[in-house]
């Protein structure tokens, strides 16, 4: 991820030009993990620790105190907060792989209005659909397996 220069921050977030992302089968990106209680939290965190994550490594650093610069636990694997990677200016996935078709066909069939379906109430079930960028876009680079999901040839 590349950060933007403080003076670059305009309405549009920025606090990241470019949140570029993977995205797992069960729909996880950036350790936020479907279910997880890290996912909501909505107290100005930009990044938190997970100490129960469903895939290895169990330990991650996803919290940084919002008063302070440090990070807790910093040897462990870093992960952004939803609330901070939707302040990204850009955001975009890169998926490979057939086990990630139902997923991606699934996100795009549910989100004809991006913007909507990442903010609804209930919230989507798959984290990655959740992350927009601040305009509410994401775009999506897939390679034929994890474009098969749409039924025709990629």
């Amino acid at each position: 991820m590349a950060f933007a220069p403080d003076d670059a921050r305009g309405p549009c977030g920025g606090f990241f030009d470019l949140a570029l992302l993977g995205m797992g089968p069960d729909g996880h990106t950036a350790s936020l993990f479907p279910g997880h209680p890290e996912m909501d939290r909505a107290d100005g965190a930009v990044a938190a620790v997970v100490a129960d994550s469903p895939k290895p490594p169990p330990e991650r650093v996803t919290r940084v105190d919002p008063r302070s610069s440090s990070f807790f636990r910093a040897t462990a694997v870093a992960r952004f907060t939803l609330k901070t990677l939707r302040e990204a200016r850009h955001v975009a996935f890169v998926c490979t792989g057939a086990s990630k078709a139902k997923v991606v066909a699934e996100i795009m069939r549910l989100s004809p209005d991006a913007q909507a379906y990442a903010y609804a109430d209930p919230p989507a079930p798959y984290p990655a659909a959740r992350v927009r960028a601040a305009d509410g876009a994401a775009t999506w680079f897939l390679d034929g397996g994890a474009a098969s999901g749409f039924g025709g040839t990629a």
